[in-house]
């Protein structure tokens, strides 16, 4: 939902929190936005509530580094890491009776963590801690500067 402000720097913010795609409400003045790129309410200035991509990475943290340090091979396959994390979120999973449509409902319900998100935290794990990095990671560096010198 976009809101229509009258200050057109304000404007400007909002076609930049696009990208967001969120809606935020002010606790104090009820003021209802998508700015999230602030974290303040552009009518009262009240500070928001966090981006919720990045609480989620904030929660996933913890749960992401014991299995990348538990299980060495999930440190080059986000695929199995992120299997993991869903069954870690979930015990029901590894019981026979667990369906994939009783998955399937509660991912689109939101109940299990954005596989973005689990990727990201993988990420920024394995470039603060050597220790976590799998036999992948010089290559996927090594591919990622060759990517941004294309792109230029």
């Amino acid at each position: 939902m976009k809101i229509e402000v009258k200050d057109p720097e304000l404007n400007k913010l909002q076609q930049v929190s696009r990208m967001w795609d969120c809606v935020v409400i002010c606790p104090e003045c009820e003021n209802e936005s998508d700015i999230t790129v602030l974290h303040h309410c552009p009518k009262c200035y009240t500070k928001m509530t966090e981006n919720p991509f990045i609480e989620e990475i904030k929660k996933l943290r913890p749960v992401v580094e014991v299995l990348l340090t538990k299980y060495p091979e999930l440190r080059d396959n986000d695929n199995r890491l992120m299997l993991n994390v869903w069954s870690h979120q979930n015990k029901r999973m590894k019981e026979e009776d667990f369906s994939f449509r009783d998955f399937a409902v509660s991912f689109i319900e939101g109940k299990y963590a954005n596989p973005k998100s689990i990727r990201r935290t993988r990420q920024k794990l394995q470039e603060e801690n050597h220790d976590l990095r799998g036999n992948n990671y010089e290559k996927r560096q090594k591919q990622a500067e060759e990517t941004r010198k294309a792109i230029k």
